[in-house]
């Protein structure tokens, strides 16, 4: 039981279980603090969750992840959600890290509930 980001299509495979009744559902949340220069980010709602469209070339992807700075969910607020917030974003990185493509295409449904 628990609430995950699922790859819904694309070329990049991850997927994240949110910490169960620590984190909130803000990977389309974190994912917008990257937007821009060669990084889109489109987020959309979809009937149990949303999806987060992701289009990038993945230098310029991987430049901001790592220079991304959560201070604190940009949600909640909470520091236990604030610290796993930090590892998803953790272990996207790496999942793009390992991505051998130039340019990353892909959307992920995250689910609510």
């Amino acid at each position: 039981m628990g609430r995950f980001v699922v790859v819904d299509s694309g070329d990049l495979e991850w997927e994240w279980k949110f910490w169960f009744a620590t984190q909130c559902s803000n990977f389309g949340y974190v994912m917008e603090m990257v937007d821009g220069d060669d990084v889109y980010i489109s987020r959309y709602e979809g009937e149990d969750g949303e999806y987060v469209k992701i289009q990038a070339d993945k230098e310029k992807l991987l430049q901001k992840l790592k220079s991304l700075k959560i201070d604190e969910c940009p949600v909640c607020g909470n520091p236990k959600c604030t610290e796993a917030t930090r590892e998803m974003v953790k272990d996207f990185m790496e999942a793009v890290e390992k991505y051998e493509g130039k340019e990353i295409y892909a959307t992920f449904f995250v689910e609510y509930t």
